[in-house]
């Protein structure tokens, strides 16, 4: 079957192109726009007729009902329904000065007004109508036709149509509203891909029941008239795209707010969860302090049927999709053990654990009640270093866990991770292990300390990563060592140098794939015998100093084994961006070579000639970026593999104008370096669009060209990226706003104190800026790099406080300045910012702590304004240079 045409158009495209235009601004809509309009409405209008029970609803006494008669009347007004739905339907094909007479016959007999029951339809068919008219105006009929009229009149007394014109026009729409009635019921189902339902029967429905086609067309111009008001009123110039773009935000908000109210009865449950029959009235303390007598039957009378009606009712894909806004620690917390079918749908939240963003006594209770019941069920888990102590303990008795895949350890020192990994025995299934911004102190020897790691679990472990963020190992401050551990097959590792990467493969003999990044100029390394005789993946990451030909040439013969090679390496010596001379080192074996080359100008040379360098690559697909102000080339080979890049500012000038490019689509972490404002990197972050952290380094640098100093290009969509670094102060710190508006999932944000103060200080900031800030930030870290400030005073707390009002975790980064970490500043902080969760300063400890550290939680119960009423409800973790306040 298909859909009639007109004008070799769908006839709904017709019928919906020609309303677009009568309820805009009476000008065409491009067809990409009408037929994108179009399935909008379909799929608006399929919904509800789905959600109607397969277009047949059962009355209270199980008499099959048709869901227009279920919405506009009641039973007892049925016998009227055909007579007043017949008037209201005429009404509507009049003109607007005979409906007043029409609405007087209509209304002598009634129950209701007809406007009384559009309301009705609108509301429960989920459709928005402007309901902010005079009184004078309210009890009109048929607001639609009243708004495409006033609407019409408008485009009329503007000149833009002619009388001849405006006639023919609404004769077009009354034409194409009428085309759309001959339909029949089956072509309406059609159209809704709704043919394979069943439809109601002439013995279960009465038969003055109104036909589908006649609710289509009503739902059809009322979604129009509610799409174009929006765009007719916006405080903002608008166009359609905008409207439905906020307003699918809106619902999907509208959607969370219904999880989270549900959330918020979190208190409620949490009787229900520990209900005894012993104690029927229970009193509890809520958030504002106000004291709730609550009687258990009660709570099953009230909280039962509303969590079903807003909870229970959603499909489990629209909860995962609500539980995608969450962390999973408030997923269990919040929905486990309500019943087994929500147990069911948050399987995956059950198996893949991680508490991290929870409140202090919120993590105790998952630990202790929740925990135990899913032990069987976790297949991966993350551990935050706070979180450690009451995991020491668990993992004593490792069989609950016994399931576990995958351990991932967060923020971590080397001092507790030694002693941690003493308790990981037994899980056979435990085989990977995860380790991110491992902290290296000079108390534990690397080399011991990277033994235990990689013998952790009986030796059952295989694969071993180390993100970026850890401190690098120095495994050749021991003697040999017959140490083997032959379980492993891949490792990422941070190396200082070369002779670490050789230390480490005699640990492990079997090592198939090597991920390593090296912090320090690689040394010569001579190998007697072939060590690396599994090895068949080698990547590395070598951005700290510049490399020499040589280092290549021995890397790439570190094993006759190796099939893949990954470079990213910086140097200043020809040879290494010489292709022929490149490819001529790499053996015939290789099946895949990735290479990534950032070339500065030696001193000693004088030409710079990249016709003759891109020449010698012309064997292989490569990408490249050249900066004639200081004479350097950053080139690669197509795609660029690694997930992390890190360039200067200056190389955004002649990278590829393809806006779509998908050269760098595997960037995760993006660090654009050596710019003298933020918005510099736009030609840089337009490649890099699915970033997760963006790390922007502010250097004040010499004058530069006119033509390097151009207008920024617009930034991409960022819909990934979660963290924004500014280190040091750009002149244009304004341009935060822009980053923010197109990246609405950033969430958390480092930057230096003295570009902070400046920004909040500035009379002349955008608003709109600090409004993003204060929607947008919940994870704040403060960097007091040499700062000018001599002490941080609550004038400084409570401005920075005003902006970052939700912020939940904060860092305090004192490391590099005079500054102390003192007991006044922990409680000022904990004074302004009432939503904290995790306080982490770093730095130097006060005298004042450091000799009294077992009354700093008694110091902070009283100072810090009734939040940590009871020391045991809050926890404390120090370090040698650290402090953290855990609420």
């Amino acid at each position: 079957m298909s859909i009639k045409k007109v004008h070799d158009q769908d006839l709904f495209h017709n019928v919906i192109g020609i309303g677009l235009r009568m309820y805009g601004n009476g000008y065409p809509y491009a067809p990409q726009t009408v037929s994108y309009i179009t399935e909008y409405c379909r799929q608006q209008i399929r919904h509800y007729f789905i959600q109607h029970n397969q277009l047949v609803r059962k009355s209270h006494d199980y008499c099959p009902l048709s869901y227009l008669s279920t919405l506009v009347y009641t039973s007892r007004h049925k016998k009227y329904f055909l007579k007043r739905l017949q008037h209201f339907f005429q009404a509507k094909d009049r003109p607007v000065l005979q409906q007043d007479e029409l609405v007087d016959n209509i209304i002598k007999d009634k129950k209701l007004t007809m406007a009384d029951r559009f309301k009705r339809i609108c509301r429960q068919t989920q459709i928005s109508i402007d309901d902010n008219q005079t009184k004078a105006i309210s009890s009109m009929l048929d607001r639609q036709r009243s708004r495409q009229y006033a609407r019409l009149d408008i485009y009329y007394k503007s000149d833009a149509l002619t009388s001849d014109d405006y006639l023919l026009f609404v004769e077009q729409q009354h034409s194409s509203f009428n085309s759309l009635r001959s339909l029949s019921s089956i072509d309406i189902q059609y159209w809704l891909q709704l043919n394979n339902l069943t439809v109601s029967n002439k013995k279960s429905v009465s038969k003055h029941d109104l036909r589908l086609t006649e609710i289509c067309v009503f739902l059809i111009k009322e979604i129009l008239l509610s799409l174009m008001d929006k765009v007719y009123h916006s405080p903002i110039r608008c166009d359609i795209h905008d409207i439905i773009r906020r307003q699918h935000v809106q619902n999907n908000r509208l959607l969370i707010q219904c999880a989270f109210d549900v959330i918020a009865l979190e208190f409620i449950r949490q009787l229900l969860r520990y209900r005894t029959y012993m104690h029927p009235s229970i009193r509890v303390t809520s958030s504002t302090n106000d004291i709730l007598s609550i009687d258990l039957n009660d709570i099953y009378h009230i909280t039962m049927p509303l969590s079903y009606s807003m909870l229970e009712m959603l499909p489990d894909e629209i909860i995962l999709e609500v539980c995608r806004y969450l962390h999973s620690g408030d997923v269990l917390y919040s929905f486990f053990d309500l019943n087994s079918r929500l147990n069911q749908t948050i399987t995956f939240y059950r198996q893949h654990v991680s508490l991290h963003k929870t409140f202090y006594m919120q993590f105790i209770e998952i630990f202790t009640i929740i925990l135990p019941k899913i032990e069987s069920s976790i297949r991966s888990l993350v551990i935050f270093e706070l979180e450690s102590p009451l995991f020491f303990e668990s993992f004593k008795t490792n069989h609950i866990y016994e399931h576990l895949e995958k351990l991932t350890l967060v923020n971590w020192t080397d001092e507790k991770l030694i002693l941690f990994l003493d308790t990981l025995h037994g899980m056979k299934h435990f085989h990977t292990l995860v380790i991110q911004a491992l902290d290296l102190t000079e108390s534990v020897k690397n080399i011991n300390l990277l033994k235990k790691i990689l013998g952790a679990n009986d030796n059952r472990l295989t694969i071993i990563v180390f993100d970026h963020e850890c401190d690098a190992f120095n495994l050749i401050e021991e003697k040999e060592t017959e140490t083997i551990f032959s379980n492993i097959i891949k490792i990422d590792i941070e190396l200082q140098t070369t002779k670490d990467l050789l230390k480490l493969v005699q640990f492990t003999p079997n090592v198939k794939q090597i991920h390593t990044t090296f912090k320090r100029p690689l040394t010569k390394i001579l190998f007697a015998q072939e060590v690396f005789t599994h090895l068949t993946e080698l990547s590395v990451y070598a951005m700290s100093w510049f490399s020499t030909f040589d280092d290549l040439k021995t890397l790439v013969q570190i094993s006759s084994t190796i099939e893949n090679f990954s470079f990213v390496l910086v140097t200043r010596d020809y040879s290494m961006i010489d292709g022929k001379h490149v490819l001529s080192i790499v053996p015939s074996r290789v099946k895949q070579f990735n290479y990534s080359i950032c070339y500065h100008l030696s001193d000693k040379d004088d030409d710079f000639n990249a016709s003759i360098i891109i020449k010698s690559w012309k064997s292989i697909p490569i990408a490249y970026s050249i900066s004639e102000h200081d004479k350097r080339i950053f080139l690669h080979t197509i795609l660029y593999q690694p997930n992390r890049l890190s360039l200067r500012s200056l190389f955004n000038k002649n990278m590829s104008t393809d806006y779509n490019s998908q050269i760098y689509k595997k960037v995760r972490h993006l660090h654009v370096y050596d710019t003298n404002s933020l918005s510099e990197i736009s030609g840089i972050v337009r490649h890099c669009r699915q970033i997760l952290d963006l790390i922007v380094s502010i250097r004040t640098l010499p004058s530069r060209n006119p033509d390097t100093q151009k207008t920024s290009i617009a930034l991409p969509y960022l819909g990934r990226l979660d963290f924004l670094s500014i280190q040091g102060t750009p002149p244009d710190s304004h341009y935060i706003e822009r980053i923010l508006l197109v990246a609405p999932n950033l969430s958390a944000i480092s930057i230096d104190f003295d570009c902070l103060f400046k920004l909040l200080s500035d009379d002349d900031q955008s608003l709109s800026l600090f409004y993003l800030l204060h929607r947008r930030i919940v994870i704040l870290c403060i960097r007091f790099e040499e700062t000018v400030i001599e002490k941080l005073t609550a004038e400084h707390i409570h401005c920075i406080a005003r902006i970052f009002f939700r912020v939940n975790h904060m860092c305090i980064d004192l490391r590099n300045s005079k500054l102390r970490i003192e007991s006044q500043i922990i409680s000022l902080i904990l004074k302004y910012f009432p939503k904290l969760m995790v306080l982490s300063l770093y730095g130097q400890l006060s005298e004042d702590i450091n000799s009294n550290k077992d009354m700093l939680c008694q110091y902070l119960a009283e100072q810090s304004i009734g939040r940590l009423t009871n020391v045991n409800k809050f926890k404390i973790d120090y370090g040698k240079e650290r402090l953290k306040v855990w609420m």
